[in-house]
């Protein structure tokens, strides 16, 4: 897991970047959050898993951090 903030978003076509703490770079899909869309804005810190295909960083399975403890909405 990593750690990172919400870059951009684009509600309407329910996607982002998270900018990591390694300075990376990740996608995401809406489909990826762990918590309401409601509660997603630029800056927001986050855990995620970084991964890669032949294209781009992407992230899954992401989380929002609350000092330092990961909530999981359901």
């Amino acid at each position: 897991m990593m750690t990172g903030f919400i870059k951009y978003i684009d509600y309407k076509q329910e996607c982002g970047y998270i900018t990591g703490y390694d300075d990376e770079s990740y996608y995401f899909e809406f489909s990826s959050l762990n918590f309401p869309t409601s509660l997603l804005k630029q800056g927001l810190e986050v855990l995620f898993d970084p991964n890669q295909n032949g294209l781009m960083l992407y992230a899954l399975d992401i989380k929002l951090l609350k000092d330092n403890c990961p909530v999981v909405f359901s």
